[in-house]
């Protein structure tokens, strides 16, 4: 059985090329635009941890996750904190 997890982000004027970046990666049937700047996305998977690199490389775009899978949404959470603190400096 294959898991979801559908990934809504924000791009950039200034960054269309991570728009054909998506196109080039997944499936097209996958990607619905919902505006000039956001775009949601959708990846399957047999195990979902397979995705978490791959939906790390959107940090700092993501406006929404989705999954099936919680515990991948919880790891993706605590990445993320993780990811933020570090340039935070701690505060």
């Amino acid at each position: 059985k294959k898991e979801y997890i559908k990934v809504l982000i924000h791009i950039d004027d200034n960054e269309m090329f991570i728009v054909d970046r998506i196109y080039r990666e997944i499936n097209e049937e996958n990607i619905i635009k919902i505006d000039e700047n956001t775009y949601q996305f959708t990846l399957y998977y047999s195990n979902l941890f397979d995705s978490i690199p791959y939906v790390r490389s959107y940090f700092g775009r993501i406006l929404k996750l989705e999954s099936d899978n919680k515990q991948v949404l919880t790891k993706l959470e605590r990445d993320l904190f993780s990811t933020i603190s570090l340039y935070e400096d701690g505060e």
